[in-house]
């Protein structure tokens, strides 16, 4: 769960079956989450694990979190970016339009 904070691992969610990725380059290290177990694999090695219910529950409930608020700040980010441009554009006009 470690790796799901940390700022530079990829999270992922295939479209189709649901099943997520968690997934750090510079590590070296890629979680498969599928249905109640995973897989961790390394440069190295890969293990298959098995979770009980409540464990699934919990690695689920922090990827989702974690998933939005990163999902979040690149918004707020775009928004914020968008909205300074508008803003910019639509002083630019105005002061042509005074000129007019």
């Amino acid at each position: 769960m470690k790796l799901l904070k940390v700022a530079d691992t990829t999270l992922l969610i295939a479209p189709v079956s649901g099943d997520k990725y968690i997934y750090n380059e510079r590590i070296g290290m890629l979680v498969s989450l599928f249905g109640s177990s995973g897989t961790i694999v390394d440069r190295t090695y890969s293990y298959d694990i098995q979770m009980s219910q409540r464990d699934w529950d919990t690695i689920e409930r922090v990827f989702s979190q974690e998933m939005e608020k990163r999902t979040k700040k690149v918004e707020e980010e775009i928004t914020r970016n968008v909205k300074h441009s508008l803003t910019t554009v639509y002083g630019k006009l105005n002061k042509e339009l005074r000129q007019v």
